[in-house]
């Protein structure tokens, strides 16, 4: 007898989305299509404990038998589900303690080495910079940059899965990068969302994008080159948005770089190494 649907609250829904990431708890593949799996099989069960965020090809995974069990058990998607979401929540404290000193001599706790950021009390939003500090965090992006790629090209010289991973962790940093440059605009600028909630989103998006193209119309299996090519072309969105954004902010010609000299060194950060 089949068992009764429940639906789930929306509320419960977007939590355990927004804690995966809306992310595969399983293959963690950025972009890929995904639905909420109900662990014990029953669709009216929808404590957040019993529910875990799977792309479907992994779906499917935990509905197929073969020797009298399934391919992916209850508990493998519980083991699976609370290491991802762990990992998502560490990524995103670390995230939230990044921002830049409002003024000379303003204490910091530590400077982050990924992007040059200070960082303070988990929580903290950036706060709004000032023209000086915009100034000079602008002008040593390229340099943020360069040392993130370099740090990168181990991995870039791996197999497809460790390029894949690298290029997540480049994305990170730069979508940190624009977050501090979102900060020189006023509260809910952007969409009228808070400008952390808006670049997520914008990430988000682009990687099921980049998926959706990597993937072609055809359906059936395809390669780990997927996951690398969704990750390049999010690279390079995150890259484009961080060059518009500085375009658009007043003042950068009084810096110590004009404008052309400033996307020359950002296009050259790119090649060392």
């Amino acid at each position: 007898m089949p068992k009764e649907r429940a639906p789930i609250p929306p509320e419960v829904a977007a939590a355990i989305l927004v804690a995966s990431a809306h992310t595969c708890c399983k293959c963690e593949e950025r972009g890929a299509p995904i639905q909420i799996h109900h662990i014990d099989d029953n669709p009216g069960n929808n404590d957040p404990a019993n529910l875990a965020v799977l792309c479907l090809r992994c779906h499917d995974e935990t509905q197929i038998r073969g020797d009298f069990a399934r391919h992916l058990s209850a508990e493998s998607v519980r083991l699976y589900r609370d290491k991802w979401i762990a990992r998502v929540e560490q990524r995103r404290r670390e995230a939230d303690a990044l921002f830049v000193a409002r003024a000379a001599g303003q204490a910091a706790t530590r400077t982050d080495k990924r992007t040059g950021m200070k960082a303070t009390e988990s929580g903290t939003k950036p706060p709004q910079p000032s023209k000086d500090e915009l100034q000079r965090y602008i002008n040593d992006l390229p340099d943020f940059l360069a040392a993130t790629y370099d740090r990168a090209r181990a991995g870039w010289a791996g197999n497809n899965a460790q390029m894949r991973q690298a290029t997540y962790e480049v994305n990170e940093v730069l979508q940190e990068m624009w977050l501090f440059l979102a900060a020189a605009y006023p509260d809910k600028h952007f969409g009228g969302m808070p400008a952390k909630d808006f670049i997520e989103d914008y990430v988000q998006q682009r990687y099921a994008w980049h998926y959706a193209l990597a993937t072609g119309p055809r359906p059936g299996p395809h390669g780990t080159i997927v996951g690398l090519l969704t990750a390049g072309g999010v690279l390079s969105d995150l890259q484009d948005s961080i060059v518009d954004t500085v375009k658009s902010i007043k003042g950068l010609g009084e810096s110590r770089q004009s404008l052309a000299e400033w996307l020359g060194r950002w296009e050259a950060s790119q090649k060392k190494g």
